[in-house]
């Protein structure tokens, strides 16, 4: 009997420990949600709207303009409207800058040349329903892992992700739904 009442008064204990375990738990997701939330609120968007928002998009490699716009979720080139393309490299591109946020911003910048943006590396055109973007990347930071931004119509130059070095890289040959990936979506 008495190892019984043992057994019990372990069980409620460890009832009670489970118990405190779970509030204690939901306590701690509710206050990192909040969390969250302030962080998403004091996020500063330079384009605000999601990949799947951008009807034209466009970008400058190796002294070509590439452009393309999207007809009935494909996207066709705006020179070429004829050739197929592999719309998930494109939608890739897309998403990689559409929604960018700013790490941070430069103030007082006397010299745009030293963040490689009198010169731009590269233009990106996004243009949605509602507003159209124009970026000018500049050079990137590799001590710190992030590149310089201006958007067009504004003379902030802002500290963005380095995945915006790479986010228009590919040729147009590269983007040229080949025979074989024809076939084979089919």
């Amino acid at each position: 009997m008495k190892k019984k009442k043992m057994q019990l008064l372990a069980m409620a204990i460890l009832l009670l420990l489970l118990v405190g375990a779970y509030f204690a738990i939901r306590q701690y997701n509710k206050g990192k949600e909040a969390k969250e939330e302030e962080n998403a609120a004091q996020t500063t968007w330079l384009v605000e709207e999601a990949g799947e928002a951008v009807r034209e998009f466009s970008y400058d490699l190796n002294g070509e303009t590439y452009h393309f716009v999207r007809e009935n979720d494909t996207w066709k080139c705006e020179e070429r409207k004829d050739v197929p393309l592999r719309d998930a490299l494109i939608n890739l591109m897309v998403n990689n800058v559409a929604p960018l946020a700013m790490e941070s911003k430069l103030d007082n910048v006397s010299n745009l040349d030293d963040y490689g943006l009198a010169t731009p590396k590269q233009t990106i055109r996004l243009k949605t329903q509602n507003k159209e973007y124009v970026l000018k990347l500049g050079d990137g930071n590799s001590l710190t892992g992030s590149c310089y931004l201006m958007v067009e119509g504004d003379g902030t130059v802002y500290v963005v992700s380095s995945i915006m070095e790479s986010a228009c890289t590919y040729a147009l040959d590269d983007l040229i739904q080949k025979e074989t990936e024809e076939s084979s979506a089919k």
